[in-house]
């Protein structure tokens, strides 16, 4: 009647065993042990860094380029035209996005040296990246609807584009295209906070 029972837990604590060894393989951890049983660590699995820091960061600073060069080219007087304008915003928007992204990935997926290091990555998780990226993506998502309905306008009813698009107008969608955006995503300010040992928690 007991042979059952030991060979469960004898699996279970195999199993268990085995899940410990295969979190500890594919984690890296930095141990620094600190006073009051804190330590320097971030974890994150091997495919993670990979993936943010070799190739997330990469598509980062290529894109970042190629809207520079964007705001190059359409800085031009020969690119005066309204919907030119509109792409100069997204590719300035872009700007913004990739240098998030670009250090998010550098901070979040390599080691910390120290506790002050570790608390610059998750004070700037928390306080920069989290509302700033969520921020400037609605911008762009925004700005592309934007400048996808001007060139509809333009093709399609293009007697009204003068009147429906005009300096006004312009504005006012401009000041809701940044506004909306920076007010929706105004709590991403207050849902994280750098915690006990410099980790990274929910606030209440």
């Amino acid at each position: 009647m007991n042979a059952p029972v030991i060979l469960t837990s004898a699996v279970l604590s195999l199993d268990h065993n085995l899940t410990l060894q295969l979190l500890n393989h594919t984690s890296t951890y930095l141990t620094e042990p600190i006073n009051n049983n804190c330590s320097v660590a971030l974890q994150y699995s091997i495919v993670e860094q990979i993936v943010y820091l070799y190739l997330m960061s990469l598509l980062c600073v290529i894109g970042l380029i190629l809207n520079v060069i964007n705001l190059i080219i359409f800085s031009d007087r020969s690119f005066k035209y309204l919907t030119f304008k509109y792409l100069r915003l997204i590719a300035f928007v872009d700007c913004i996005t990739s240098t998030l992204v670009f250090i998010y990935c550098v901070t979040n997926y390599t080691r910390p040296r120290t506790f002050n290091d570790k608390y610059f990555r998750v004070w700037y998780l928390v306080n920069v990246y989290f509302p700033l990226a969520n921020i400037t993506a609605g911008c762009n998502v925004l700005l592309t609807i934007t400048v996808t309905i001007e060139r509809l306008v333009s093709v399609r009813w293009p007697m009204s584009k003068q009147r429906l698009f005009s300096q006004n107008n312009v504005l006012l969608t401009l000041i809701i295209c940044f506004l909306f955006p920076i007010i929706a995503n105004s709590v991403n300010f207050l849902v994280y906070k750098v915690g006990e040992c410099n980790n990274l928690d929910g606030t209440m």
